[in-house]
């Protein structure tokens, strides 16, 4: 019994290996002694450590069933589902400040040239103010004899302004849903021009849906009891484009 519970120690502890040779120098009801504790401390160890990777399997499972939308509960016949628009925030101006988020949203309907031109033209603005911006100093200074020595002063000014920046003004294009595509396919065409730096982050958004009973359906879910709600939240991917002038 004490020759047992030394092998148990010194294989759990990882202290020694045992030899066969060496249990082979031993009497036959020591060596089955041994090989039997050797192997029942084996079969324990592997199941405690199977235990612990299934509970951990589990615990995962849960937590990602619990992070994940839910599915949406099928509808009895003749209902139908009318989808609301998303909730988006005011379009910002062009012409607001650098602080603005500036959004251009793409559906499957809207043309791609159009929505090209429209992030160039934001992005021309974005150098404009920083022009301005420029141009603001150099007016504070005493006048100059030659105009040549202000606008190259501006450009210098400028230029210094735009490597000082920590964040360069972005241009956001969003896609949801099948329009995904779409906004996938201008990222695309911005990323093949040097003039221009792309970045992409997708994410979730959720919309609402009204759920439309048939006619005289409402009151026969009173005289039963059913309870059927009157909207119902959508889980949709979206996509979000930054489009920036590269430096």
């Amino acid at each position: 019994m004490t020759c047992c519970v030394l092998i148990w120690k010194a294989r759990w502890c990882g202290k020694i290996q045992v030899s066969r040779l060496w249990l082979d120098l031993w009497p036959t009801h020591l060596r089955c002694g041994v090989w039997r504790a050797f192997w029942s401390v084996n079969l324990d160890v592997k199941s405690v450590i199977n235990l612990r990777l299934e509970n951990i399997a589990i615990m995962a499972q849960e937590k990602s069933t619990s992070e994940r939308p839910r599915k949406m509960s099928r509808l009895p016949k003749d209902y139908k589902v009318e989808k609301r628009p998303l909730l988006r925030p005011p379009i910002t101006s062009q012409y607001a400040n650098a602080s603005a988020s500036k959004i251009v949203y793409v559906s499957t309907k809207t043309p791609f040239m159009s929505a090209v031109k429209r992030v160039q033209k934001l992005l021309a603005q974005a150098e404009k103010r920083l022009a301005q911006s420029a141009a603001d100093q150099v007016s504070k200074r005493p006048k100059y004899s030659h105009v040549n020595d202000e606008i190259s002063d501006i450009e210098r000014i400028a230029s210094t302004m735009a490597s000082q920046k920590d964040e360069q003004d972005e241009i956001v294009l969003k896609g949801t849903g099948k329009a995904i595509a779409k906004a996938m396919s201008l990222a695309l065409w911005f990323q093949q021009r040097v003039e221009y730096n792309v970045r992409i982050e997708t994410g979730t958004v959720g919309a609402i849906d009204d759920i439309i009973p048939p006619e005289g359906e409402d009151e026969q879910m009173q005289d039963e009891g059913e309870d059927i709600p009157e909207s119902r939240i959508r889980y949709a991917s979206t996509i979000q484009i930054f489009v920036s002038a590269a430096a």
